[in-house]
């Protein structure tokens, strides 16, 4: 009986005919695992057959048989597929990478997806870690470590390998005399935004790597990506070299200090604050200070070291007309506001651009834990009035806050005080909708209930002209106001309520209008239009 053949005894030529119907890459990668002793001898065709296409990529742009081995780190097929003559080890491939940067408490920062242009097998190879197939790269005489279009230095061997730590694939990359400065400088950048301080050690000790070297896209430092991460280690080494720039400012506009406090790295901003060159209240370009950075996140421990520092200005603005404790209030920072209300010389009434006062802002906002606050500061003035003239008995009834209306009302504020329009708190309660605060002034002893505007127009005109029908229902069933009082213009509540021209326009703050109930409830109780 004749035995039959296998096929490894077929021909190399009907071999190569089988495989040119092989069409992945990763197909011919598994037939070759089973007769590697064929990869030496596949023709140019096989050894650049493109695979996946990941980002809109020509066909010169897809992975090889040669990039999927490297990236897997397979060695000995590596060596093999590089033995055979067709091969070009520089190849090049469009394969997205992403990154992330973990911190020291275990958060992952700054995660971004790359478009992997211009991939070349080293590069795969570096990046993944794997050092036999790195070795077995640069072992090809026609390996070009540095490979990558400007400006993406940030994407050569050397940089990725940088990037992930691999510090034995690092320190072989340097060794290549085709790397230049700028491959340096990205690999600096990768390592020290990710913490890697072997990496970022073995880079620092060498003569030709600047230590202010500047990432292509956003300008930011080594010591600036350091601080971002929070890696306390990576910003010692740094902070030790007498040539860095402590407060170099990105095109994020912040410095490193600033960085480190709006991330909430309480280690860092303590280094960053016990290195002399470093400035405290070092402003970025929208004058941000690191104080307003830490209070606007909300970091209560980095607020807390910064406040410690008598050298820190708290009563600094930034490019909006606001302090610290502005930031705090308008961002609800509760604990952020109560440590700096303990410094002495934050201006507790301090206004904001527009002319708002702090004790204004928190009282519209119903805030009554801010407000216990204020208050217990000896030198704030609980009588404050904004551009306006609202006081913050006024600002907390038009916006609906109970409890902040009762507090207050215990503070002692005027509960008729009226604004440069002549509304009283009532009034504004009530034009706004907010029944239950009407409901509170209603039963305060003292509350004018025959105050008129500058126009004169009275809290019951005030609520039909919104169309509020639950506060004209609380009015009249009290008897506390006169239905047909007349304003300036010589219109009654009725008149307003139907006058669809003078309608006020439905605030979304406020409660739903509804006009046509309030003209039929006022004309149930006696409403006319003319007398």
């Amino acid at each position: 009986m004749t035995k039959l053949a296998t096929f490894s005894d077929l021909p190399p030529e009907i071999i190569h005919l089988i495989l040119g119907h092989v069409e992945s890459p990763h197909d011919l990668l598994s037939f070759l695992r089973v007769f590697p002793h064929l990869a030496p001898s596949l023709p140019l065709a096989q050894t650049h057959a493109a695979g996946k296409a990941w980002i809109c990529a020509g066909e010169r742009d897809k992975e090889t048989i040669l990039h999927l081995t490297a990236e897997q780190g397979d060695s000995a097929m590596l060596a093999a597929l590089l033995a055979n003559p067709s091969t070009d080890p520089n190849r090049l491939a469009t394969i997205p990478f992403s990154t992330f940067s973990p911190s020291t408490d275990g958060r992952t920062l700054g995660g971004r997806t790359f478009p992997g242009h211009n991939r070349t097998p080293l590069s795969l190879a570096a990046h993944n870690g794997h050092l036999g197939a790195v070795q077995s790269l640069l072992a090809h005489p026609s390996t070009d470590a540095s490979i990558a279009k400007r400006p993406t230095h940030m994407h050569t061997p050397l940089a990725l390998a940088a990037c992930a730590g691999h510090l034995a694939i690092t320190t072989l990359l340097l060794a290549r005399p085709e790397t230049d400065a700028e491959s340096r400088g990205a690999a600096l950048g990768w390592a020290a935004v990710n913490g890697h301080a072997a990496v970022v050690a073995l880079l620092l000790a060498r003569d030709d790597v600047d230590p202010n070297v500047e990432e292509h896209r956003t300008r930011h430092t080594p010591l600036a990506l350091a601080a971002t991460g929070g890696h306390c280690d990576v910003v010692a080494m740094l902070l030790a070299r007498e040539d860095v720039n402590t407060d170099a400012i990105g095109l994020e506009d912040f410095t490193p200090l600033c960085f480190a406090a709006r991330m909430g790295h309480r280690d860092v901003v303590e280094m960053l604050l016990g290195h002399g060159g470093v400035d405290p209240n070092g402003r970025s370009a929208t004058e941000m200070s690191p104080l307003m950075c830490a209070v606007s996140r909300g970091h209560g421990e980095v607020v807390g070291v910064l406040l410690r520092r008598e050298d820190v200005r708290v009563e600094q603005r930034d490019g909006q007309g606001k302090t610290a404790l502005l930031w705090a209030v308008q961002l609800g920072r509760v604990e952020a506001m109560r440590m700096l209300l303990l410094r002495g010389d934050v201006d507790v009434n301090v206004r904001d651009s527009a002319g708002a006062p702090v004790m204004g802002i928190v009282a519209r906002r119903g805030r009554v834990d801010m407000l216990t606050l204020l208050t217990q500061r000896d030198d704030v003035d609980v009588s404050i009035r904004d551009g306006s003239g609202m006081s913050a008995l006024a600002l907390a009834a038009s916006g609906g806050g109970v409890e902040a209306v009762a507090f207050l009302l215990r503070q002692g504020l005027d509960v008729n005080a009226r604004d440069d329009k002549g509304f009283t708190p009532l009034m504004l309660a009530a034009k706004r909708g907010r029944t239950a605060v009407v409901k509170m002034l209603m039963e305060f002893d003292g509350v004018d209930f025959h105050a008129k505007d500058v126009k004169g127009k009275s809290v019951l005109v005030a609520a039909a002209e919104s169309g509020q029908v639950e506060v004209v229902a609380l009015l009249l069933e009290r008897g506390c106001v006169d239905i047909n009082a007349r304003d300036r213009s010589g219109r009654t509540a009725l008149a307003v309520a139907m006058d669809d021209k003078g309608r006020w326009a439905i605030d979304p703050l406020g409660e739903k209008s509804d006009y046509d109930a309030v003209a039929k409830l006022l004309l149930e109780y006696g409403g006319v239009v003319d007398i």
